[in-house]
């Protein structure tokens, strides 16, 4: 793995009302942009604007590991950013920086 793709769901269709969410998710991928199933790489999560990062989580059923934190290692090349609104106009952006693989951000609900 060399990078990272951030796939925004449901894109534009986001109220800024406080408590709606969007979910972000992460791939890491090769350098011919398919994804990389093995992958752990350690994630850093941020976030900018009018929003929260509000849980991350990779997916993996059988750890103890909290979903309010802004730090964590990929699972099978897979990590998910939820985000909650707030109210506020002004782009929000996601910046998300991999070991090994770079930053890469994203702006939210355009």
């Amino acid at each position: 793995a060399v990078g990272l793709e951030l796939v925004e769901e449901m894109p534009g269709e986001w109220r800024r009302d406080g408590v709606d969410l969007k979910y972000v998710r992460m791939y890491a991928i090769d350098a011919n942009g398919r994804r990389v199933p093995d992958a752990c790489n350690m994630l850093d999560v941020t976030v900018t604007g009018p929003a929260e990062l509000y849980a991350l989580d990779n997916g993996d059923h059988f750890t103890d590991e909290l979903f309010n934190v802004s730090t964590k290692s990929m699972k099978g090349g897979f990590m998910l950013a939820i985000l909650k609104s707030k109210c506020g106009a002004g782009d929000v952006v996601l910046r998300v920086k991999g070991k090994g693989l770079g930053t890469m951000s994203k702006v939210i609900g355009r």
